[in-house]
């Protein structure tokens, strides 16, 4: 796809209307949704407040429409359409543009970032589909919408979540990073479990992480341990092993952060394991091209 404008807002990805904008009124009986708009649900209070304000000022900025047919299809302004539809206004003023339907799926999400809070799993929903329908990968959809290509990887990966749990972060009972704090944990009733104590006692992000990592830690002695009864000396070991994984749980957390990527650290006797999570080939280069600064690798 073209990426004339990318990045830079609704007016630069629609091109330059002062050239070609032709205003006209179009029946809102007329016009259909944006077929690919990511928002599932509007928020109802703010369309009554957007048609009270249409009552007194009118339609203050024609919506952006482009032909589908005998009808018209939202590009952007599909707020307004409702808005008018409520009070029953039969006609809307309209731009009507020739766009791509790569290009109406990336406006449609540009529109909402920038107007309005979006749902994380409609946001994550929508990068989903520019990536697998169009086939557009993190980085150009990050430049699309002004975001970071972690933060778009980030986004997508919320959906591997159960259900409960996504349906908690939509209806706001769980924030988005709750929901990355949660995606460390494999085990399916581990993640529900631990989501819904988070509900339940209304815990912030920073004290679940934490207790997070006690569980995984807790949980790694209690299988040591019930292999079988240790010896004194054992034991002693075990003890130092405890304060040995505190050290390495202490050690991912900062790792994680430098590089903005989850990272385990692990010990089987005398071997250790150094895992580092990327979720596409442009993460892992990323990854690379750190390590090798940090490290002065570098040619």
């Amino acid at each position: 796809m073209s990426k004339r404008g990318i990045g830079r807002g609704l007016d630069a990805l629609l091109g330059d209307e002062s050239s070609d904008r032709t205003l006209k009124f179009v029946s809102i009986s007329k016009i259909l949704p944006n077929p690919y708009q990511p928002r599932r649900t509007f928020d109802e209070e703010s369309i009554l407040k957007l048609s009270e304000s249409i009552k007194v000022h009118g339609v203050l900025q024609p919506v952006v429409l482009r032909e589908k047919g005998d009808f018209y299809e939202i590009i952007s302004g599909e707020r307004r359409v409702r808005a008018c539809e409520k009070i029953g206004i039969s006609e809307i003023p309209a731009v009507i543009k020739e766009v791509s339907d790569d290009q109406m799926a990336i406006l449609a999400l540009v529109e909402n970032l920038q107007r309005e809070d979006l749902c994380a799993i409609d946001e994550a929903k929508a990068y989903l589909e520019l990536q697998d329908k169009f086939s557009m990968t993190h980085e150009e959809i990050a430049n699309s919408v002004g975001k970071s290509r972690s933060y778009v990887t980030n986004t997508i990966r919320l959906l591997q979540l159960p259900d409960e749990v996504i349906k908690y972060i939509e209806n706001n009972s769980l924030s988005p990073a709750h929901g990355r704090v949660l995606l460390s944990l494999k085990d399916k009733e581990e993640i529900l479990n631990f989501a819904r104590k988070i509900v339940k006692e209304n815990i912030p992000v920073k004290v679940a992480e934490e207790l997070k990592i006690k569980f995984l830690s807790n949980k790694e002695k209690f299988s040591t341990q019930s292999k079988g009864i240790k010896s004194k000396t054992q034991s002693l070991k075990d003890a130092e092993g405890v304060k040995q994984d505190e050290e390495l749980k202490f050690i991912e957390i900062e790792v994680s952060k430098k590089l903005k990527t989850p990272v385990h650290i692990s010990f089987s006797g005398n071997i250790g394991r150094f895992t580092i999570e990327f979720y596409s080939k442009e993460e892992l280069n990323t990854l690379v091209e750190k390590i090798f600064s940090i490290y002065g690798l570098e040619d």
